[in-house]
């Protein structure tokens, strides 16, 4: 791609969406994603875009390629009323060619990130 902007991909992934389902409803459920997706949009700047894909997964864009900035981000939104995540982030171009190999990346790392949170007791198991 001739002059594209570098960006980020972070992946983000709702901790124990399913819990609250199976104990407090679906309408529980729907309201603490609403409430993720809220701190999301509250701590965004005006270069990132928040995605919600399907289920608890939510993905942001953006050019600000400091690491630095995405850690502090994800600070940012992690507040005591916000619902627990998990999430990792990759670049583009320097981790991938496409879109979809990023976020591949991106995602796998929110993965890794969120079997140390559970090992750790900071994310809760899914029921099986």
């Amino acid at each position: 791609m001739r002059n594209a902007i570098p960006f980020v991909i972070v992946s983000i992934d709702m901790d124990g969406l399913k819990i609250i389902n199976d104990t407090c409803g679906h309408q529980a459920g729907n309201r603490t994603l609403q409430t993720l997706s809220e701190r999301l949009s509250r701590e965004l700047s005006d270069r990132d875009t928040a995605y919600h894909f399907h289920g608890d997964e939510f993905c942001i864009v953006t050019d600000e390629l400091d690491e630095s900035y995405v850690e502090g981000l994800m600070l940012r939104v992690r507040t005591e009323e916000c619902p627990k995540f998990s999430y990792g982030s990759a670049h583009w171009p320097e981790e991938g060619a496409t879109w979809s190999e990023v976020d591949n990346i991106a995602d796998e790392r929110m993965r890794e990130n969120k079997g140390k949170r559970k090992a750790s007791g900071e994310a809760p198991e899914r029921p099986q």
